[in-house]
């Protein structure tokens, strides 16, 4: 099995407020995908990917920074994806079993997502 995060940015497309069915890829819009494997044999990666057009897609890196245990944990330096802070954007996780979508969170819409800025864990965290 395969974990694919897509983020599509809320401001390129205005169709992304329709919800994909499953095994359809929206085109004509900029998108990334978060690549994690789950074969349980050798140490965990993951690739992340990026697409002009929602349909041909380049590597921009890989990551080590993973850990899986009752849940999954990702490092990624939204400066090495090109995010800014305050950015928009949707997300959906699917699951792959041979490239083939068998599942997709949420079943129906998105999750929303704005990139962090500076003052994030002062104004969200308390002690």
């Amino acid at each position: 099995l395969t974990l694919q995060v897509n983020f599509f940015s809320t401001h390129a497309n205005e169709t992304l407020k329709d919800a994909p069915s499953k095994g359809v890829r929206a085109g004509g819009m900029a998108e990334y995908r978060i690549i994690i494997p789950c074969s349980g044999q050798g140490p965990l990666r993951f690739e992340v990917k990026r697409s002009e057009d929602g349909i041909t897609f380049h590597s921009l890196f890989e990551s080590d920074r993973i850990a899986f245990a009752s849940f999954l944990e990702l490092a990624i330096p939204f400066e090495k994806m090109g995010w800014k802070p305050h950015h928009q954007f949707n997300f959906i996780l699917e699951v792959l079993d041979q490239g083939k979508a068998i599942e997709i969170y949420p079943p129906n819409g998105y999750i929303p997502f704005a990139v962090p800025d500076e003052d994030f864990e002062l104004r969200m965290w308390s002690v």
